[in-house]
């Protein structure tokens, strides 16, 4: 089944019937937390994110609007880096030690303790290899239209200072896969 045909059997199954005549679109969201540098520390994403802007999130709310959806595909996890002077973010980079990864869609968990593996990935133009995020990927799990999701992460090692010089004040959490976005079909 491909993800359009889940998008529309889920829709079917929740009674959603003009989820067909919706926008399709590649779609991801992120949301980034404070690192208290502590090991084996937990991380919510997703809740309360309507108490962070951008750049540290690009969402208001964790449920989708009516007739939106998000059919996930990828959930990568990462920190953010420092500049030398410790002051801006300039990148990011994988998380030290081992990552479990729970998805709490309503008031259930659909993945648990889901581990996550580094990535590698290598620039043979400019030959160069980059620790890449954490990425589980997934047959496919649908976030329905206005419903509060969540995304926890346990990390089992500190990741580095949470600030100063090369820090890593910030871990990150990005949900992708392809989405439904709402569509009037007429102008306003």
């Amino acid at each position: 089944m491909n993800q359009q045909a889940k998008l529309k059997f889920v829709a079917q199954e929740l009674g959603l019937s003009s989820f067909d005549q919706m926008q399709g679109t590649t779609r991801n969201v992120f949301d980034t937390l404070v690192n208290t540098n502590a090991a084996n520390q937990s991380f919510d994403f997703f809740k309360n994110v309507g108490q962070r802007a951008f750049p540290n999130t690009n969402i208001s709310d964790n449920r989708f609007q009516v007739n939106e959806a998000l059919l996930v595909e990828y959930i990568n996890v990462y920190k953010t880096t420092l500049d030398g002077a410790g002051t801006a973010v300039v990148g990011i980079e994988a998380l030290e030690g081992p990552v479990y990864g729970e998805l709490v869609i309503g008031n259930q968990g659909v993945l648990k303790d889901i581990p996550f593996d580094v990535v590698s990935q290598s620039n043979t133009d400019k030959g160069t290899t980059n620790k890449g995020f954490y990425l589980a990927p997934l047959i496919g799990i649908v976030i329905p239209p206005q419903v509060e999701w969540t995304f926890r992460i346990s990390v089992q090692d500190a990741q580095g200072a949470a600030t100063g010089a090369n820090g890593h004040p910030r871990i990150g959490c990005e949900l992708y896969g392809t989405g439904v976005l709402l569509n009037l079909k007429q102008s306003l």
